[in-house]
């Protein structure tokens, strides 16, 4: 797997002047059934993490610590 994120647009200051419109064309193709797991103690890099990668067309869940991680993945694999 080769995660893409979208280069940073925005300057220092927050000048979204230079955004490029043809920000839809380098897009990976994904498998349908991508989802991504974030496990991160930090709600500002969880959320910000979902955001670029929703903005990629990936699902994601978010975990606060890597026991919430280990057993998010447990439930996942026996359903």
């Amino acid at each position: 797997m080769h995660p893409y994120y979208p280069a940073p647009w925005r300057g220092i200051e927050g000048n979204f002047e230079s955004l490029p419109t043809d920000i839809n064309t380098n897009r990976p193709k994904r498998s349908n059934n991508a989802r991504i797991l974030i496990a991160d103690d930090e709600p500002r890099a969880r959320a910000s993490l979902k955001e670029i990668l929703r903005f990629t067309g990936y699902e994601t869940t978010l975990a606060e610590c890597g026991s919430e991680a280990i057993d998010l993945l447990n439930s996942a694999s026996s359903t």
